[in-house]
């Protein structure tokens, strides 16, 4: 068994210190200015998207998120990973044009890590040197002695710079990376710290002959209804979950919080408990993988016609598994949250699913997907960098 990553306790308690407001400072280094912008500020994070858009109108790997998705996910209040940490923006610019951004974050509790994200840089190598040596040396004044990323903001988001693979439209919530990020990163001082994957699931079109023990049972929740007819409460499942929590997971919020963001984009049957007696040990979630969501609070028939909408035209569902510290390792327990799900993607006549990010060294998962004929389909990295000399 794995131990939990140290960086994790530093999102498990909402913030106590105060936001700083009124960021404007800037630093210039090689031509480069990087401005830090703030994100508590409604103004400050539509400046900060609309910079980003900037940077996506010229890049060649198509659109990203929508302004009104990526202000909702930056805005603190509904981002689980922004409530429990100071953030700053940074904006460089060249010549007075966007050239790259990032968000930059760091523990409130005393924790010695920070984390960043949304990092986007088209541009020369000095652009990203810029916002490296500006995030790092606001990392370093609250405390901070290490950061990692890029990591997501919502439980949804991807974390990590894809470095091989390819995965298309099927999950189009997947960050766009500039070609060469993730050799930038090495450039700047910073190493693998956490390798994660996705992985293609083939849903075979009938039930198969073979008959299969596990001592792992599962059971479905109902999304109108998430207390209704289960042995296990959210809060206690969260609760252990949280011991395990990593950037992959972003599992830190408070129960009611992740319960919407976890819930909102499940279709129905999609939502799947692994219990042992009298806990539970597992979670499962499954959406459709044609796109990305804003995490809106829409009426139930705009909910269930967007669904219907989806499924119609996915063919395929996204699944993600949560595992607590004791039993990431055990393959009966994610292998009976897939065979679950399987078998309602059957039902909704999808052909496979895309289960990820699952990291490398989570073996009970990787073995349970390997024994069902899944194949790994793309690789994520996660950085890390010490700035204890910044």
């Amino acid at each position: 068994m794995s131990a939990p990553d140290a960086h994790t306790t530093a999102l498990s308690h909402p913030s106590s210190m105060p936001v700083h407001r009124g960021l404007s400072a800037s630093s210039r280094a090689g031509g480069v200015t990087v401005e830090r912008v703030d994100l508590s500020d409604r103004v400050g994070r539509l400046r900060f998207v609309l910079a980003g858009q900037q940077l996506e109108g010229s890049a060649p790997e198509g659109p990203g998120p929508s302004l009104l998705a990526e202000t909702y996910r930056l805005d603190p209040h509904n981002s689980p990973a922004l409530v429990c940490a100071e953030a700053v923006g940074l904006v460089a610019r060249m010549h007075g044009r966007v050239v790259g951004r990032m968000v930059a974050l760091r523990p409130t509790n005393g924790g010695e890590v920070g984390w960043f994200t949304r990092l986007d840089v088209h541009g020369r190598s000095s652009v990203l040197a810029a916002l490296v040596a500006e995030g790092a040396r606001w990392v370093a004044r609250g405390g901070g002695r290490r950061w990692l990323g890029p990591v997501g903001l919502m439980p949804g988001d991807v974390c990590g710079v894809q470095v091989d693979g390819f995965v298309g439209r099927r999950a189009s919530e997947l960050p766009r990376w500039a070609p060469g990020t993730a050799d930038a990163l090495r450039a700047n001082g910073f190493s693998v710290a956490r390798e994660t994957g996705f992985w293609t699931l083939p849903v075979p079109p009938a039930v198969s002959d073979r008959v299969s023990v596990n001592p792992v049972a599962t059971q479905s929740v109902d999304l109108a209804q998430p207390h209704a007819r289960c042995s296990v409460t959210w809060d206690t499942l969260l609760d252990g979950l949280r011991s395990s929590t990593d950037p992959v997971s972003r599992l830190s919020c408070d129960p009611d919080r992740l319960r919407h963001e976890l819930l909102r984009t499940a279709i129905a049957g999609g939502v799947t408990f692994a219990t042992r007696e009298p806990e539970g040990v597992a979670l499962g979630i499954m959406r459709p993988a044609c796109s990305s969501v804003p995490g809106l609070r829409l009426p139930a028939v705009l909910t269930r016609l967007r669904q219907w909408k989806r499924r119609s035209r996915a063919g395929e569902g996204h699944v993600r598994l949560w595992a607590t510290a004791a039993t990431e390792q055990d393959a009966m327990v994610a292998g009976a949250i897939l065979d679950r799900l399987v078998s309602r993607a059957r039902s909704l006549g999808y052909r496979r699913l895309l289960v990820g990010p699952v990291a490398t060294d989570a073996n009970g998962a990787t073995t349970a997907l390997r024994d069902r004929g899944a194949r790994i389909d793309c690789r994520f990295h996660v950085f890390a960098r010490e700035i204890d000399r910044v």
